[in-house]
């Protein structure tokens, strides 16, 4: 069991000439920590066990074919993002370029991505190379990412292409070349008087080709997601919220246990607050997800329900049934996470954890 705490804080300054700076760090520390459960750190323990520090620094720049944003920054998209679920958020040295204006309702994003840090960064506080975190033995000249995301009215749709070239094998036996992570979603909202559904399907896959050292390519790797959601939405405040998602191994891939797909966004539908794809040590399985929430002014209150399935021959965990119990009030959130998760191998006991967060939000 352990107890952290953390702080974040961002600045940002007004802008003049077309530009303006942010500037903001995070810090996370323990304040107990009593061991561990079955012998090896257990989901809840992983995400808030170690400490460090985090930082932004960036300037924003107005340019004719739109906003440049350079430096250490929070990229939020489906497939690279803040995990924000997390105490810190994970952080990039990137340049990502954002246009509103060349198509009519449609943003344009074009970025170099060049390494990370955070939890989803195989080292916490120092800046690593985006294709640890995929598994990999390679280095590479970071990610290079395109994206149209476009929404208008009951509309709205996205199409994420991240590629990483040139990679150069730091084990001397295999190396992948290109790595290719290609996401697209669309969704629909239905205005039914009283009460409005909203409707969304997604697919992701990660391909790459596993070349050996004597230059051969010997195995195609990568992972298929698919995911479909429904929420109803009531104009009393309550919500209901159904989702699928399913996560499928290509035949060649040799990746060994936890899927590994992205570089903290986790977009799946059907997903836990403090649980989701990678944390379920599994190359397929499928998740669904049930869940229902109310609100009344500043209070609002929610419940899910996830279960996980995969395949014992293929990971350590054969099923998982996650319960989260959420509220917030103003400043202030709380989430309790129940995880019981069965294990694959006869004779493992499960490993059941407890998760608690508090957070309170204010701007400065």
């Amino acid at each position: 069991t352990a107890v952290s705490v953390a702080s974040n804080i961002v600045y940002s300054s007004e802008k003049k000439n077309g530009m303006k700076f942010n500037i903001g760090f995070s810090v996370q520390g323990n304040v107990l920590d009593i061991g561990v459960e079955n012998g090896q750190n257990s989901a809840a323990d992983q995400s808030i066990d170690d400490n460090f520090i985090n930082n932004i620094l960036n300037a924003e720049i107005d340019t004719g074919a739109g906003t440049l944003i350079v430096g250490r920054q929070i990229i939020d998209t489906p497939m690279a993002g803040p995990d924000d679920s997390r105490l810190v958020p994970d952080t990039f040295e990137a340049m990502t370029l954002v246009n509103t204006t060349a198509v009519k309702d449609v943003t344009l994003i074009a970025a170099q991505v060049n390494a990370m840090a955070g939890w989803d960064s195989p080292s916490l506080n120092t800046y690593t190379s985006m294709t640890s975190q995929l598994g990999t033995a390679t280095e590479a000249n970071g990610v290079t990412l395109l994206a149209a995301i476009y929404g208008k009215d009951a509309l709205s749709a996205s199409i994420y292409s991240y590629n990483i070239f040139n990679t150069t094998d730091t084990s001397a036996t295999t190396e992948l070349d290109p790595i290719s992570l290609n996401y697209i979603d669309a969704g629909y909202a239905i205005d039914m008087g009283g009460m409005k559904l909203d409707l969304a399907g997604q697919f992701a896959m990660l391909s790459a080709t596993q070349t050996s050292s004597a230059g051969v390519p010997d195995a195609d790797l990568g992972y298929t997601i698919l995911g479909a959601m429904a929420d109803l939405s009531l104009d009393m405040g309550l919500t209901v919220t159904g989702a699928f998602s399913s996560v499928t191994a290509a035949d060649d891939t040799t990746y060994a246990g936890t899927f590994q797909a992205g570089w903290g966004g986790y977009p799946e539908y059907a997903m836990a607050d403090e649980f989701w794809t990678s944390s379920f040590n599994n190359a397929e399985f499928t998740a669904m997800k049930l869940g229902a929430g109310y609100s009344m002014g500043d209070l609002e209150v929610g419940a899910a329900v996830v279960i996980y399935s995969g395949d014992d021959k293929k990971g350590a965990m054969k099923g998982a049934n996650i319960l989260d119990l959420t509220a917030s009030y103003k400043e202030y959130s709380f989430v309790l996470e129940n995880q019981d998760i069965e294990m694959s191998a006869t004779g493992t006991d499960p490993d059941d954890n407890l998760v608690a967060k508090v957070y309170y939000t204010r701007p400065l």
